[in-house]
């Protein structure tokens, strides 16, 4: 569990109070973006022609992957500063869908919708630093 304190991000542990006071996972002062990767996969099978056209049902697998550095943090609780070496941090999302549309066919536009139901599992690592309290060092 998340929560916010003196603009510290803190998290509830087990044997007590954790202070992350590295950024925040979606905030860009100090981290930045990286290149990533995504692959996708959707096959169909059509149920009104052989052809792309018409209604029908597909299974769609979605893998991506969202790099990320940050400088790492030097000092205490008390002061620290976010200027350490360069860490790496991912976040990678993968999806398994059933999709069921239609598309149409014309001359030189086609117009396809859909909808889908299923199951994402999302994995990553961040980079934190963690003090026991607030007069740590």
């Amino acid at each position: 569990m998340y929560q916010k304190e003196n603009g510290v991000e803190i998290t509830q542990y087990t044997n007590g109070i954790q202070y992350d006071v590295s950024e925040y996972v979606h905030n860009f002062t100090y981290r930045k973006a990286t290149m990533g990767n995504m692959f996708t996969i959707q096959p169909r099978v059509y149920f009104d022609s052989e052809g792309l056209e018409g209604s029908y049902l597909g299974l769609s697998f979605d893998n991506y992957k969202y790099n990320y550095e940050i400088p790492g943090i030097i000092g205490s609780a008390n002061n620290y500063k976010q200027s350490g070496p360069t860490r790496s941090e991912y976040e990678k999302i993968s999806d398994f869908m059933v999709h069921f549309g239609n598309q149409v066919l014309n001359e030189r536009i086609s117009l396809e919708w859909s909808t889908a139901l299923g199951i994402r599992n999302v994995t990553g690592n961040k980079y934190a630093a963690d003090f026991s309290g607030p007069n740590s060092s």
